[in-house]
């Protein structure tokens, strides 16, 4: 077991932490790490540095995009199979699509009513693809190449809450529903 404190870039004290991705590039000699604080920002950690007699508290956190600080933490975090160095994060009532040299979201979803996010992915077959799980058992699949206001297909899949959402990397046309599986296409 491994636990490091996160702290705050430049002193700003300790921080806590909602959700973790690796960033696991072929080309990198070490994987970067990104995460949501407890507080709703995307911050990225480099799990690397070591204590020295210098800088004996290291801060791990290297940077913080803190435009969505709230008061509560991400539902959801993904990285873009296509583009690297986009990152999905899903907040309460929206959800924000993320370039890495961006200090702003580069897209904002509208707000929900009535009901509140609780997870979401990128789609491993189509650029652009985002499922969102939300609390009323719903799933909308945005495509974000077709239209940004709004979701193009909206499914209930189950009577309470979607908790977990993720496609099968290696068959990626099987998404995982909470503990359902659901075959989007026939063999």
């Amino acid at each position: 077991m491994f636990s490091i404190q996160l702290y705050r870039p430049e002193g700003g004290g300790i921080m806590g932490g909602s959700n973790l991705i690796f960033d696991n590039k072929k080309n990198l000699r070490s994987p970067i790490l990104y995460g949501v604080s407890d507080e709703g920002e995307l911050f990225t950690f480099d799990w690397t540095l070591r204590p020295s007699e210098d800088t004996p508290k290291i801060e791990h956190v290297t940077r913080v995009w803190g435009i969505e600080r709230d008061y509560r933490p991400c539902h959801g975090l993904d990285i873009s199979p296509f583009c690297e160095d986009t990152i999905l994060t899903v907040h309460d009532y929206h959800f924000c699509i993320w370039r890495t040299e961006s200090v702003v979201p580069v897209f904002t979803s509208m707000n929900y009513e009535n009901t509140w996010l609780t997870c979401g992915c990128f789609s491993p077959t189509r650029p652009g693809v985002i499922v969102i799980g939300r609390s009323d058992g719903n799933i909308d699949f945005w495509d974000l190449t077709d239209q940004s206001h709004k979701p193009i297909i909206v499914f209930q899949v189950a009577p309470k809450g979607v908790s977990f959402l993720r496609f099968q990397r290696r068959v990626p046309y099987i998404l995982v529903i909470s503990k359902l599986i659901v075959f989007l296409k026939e063999k």
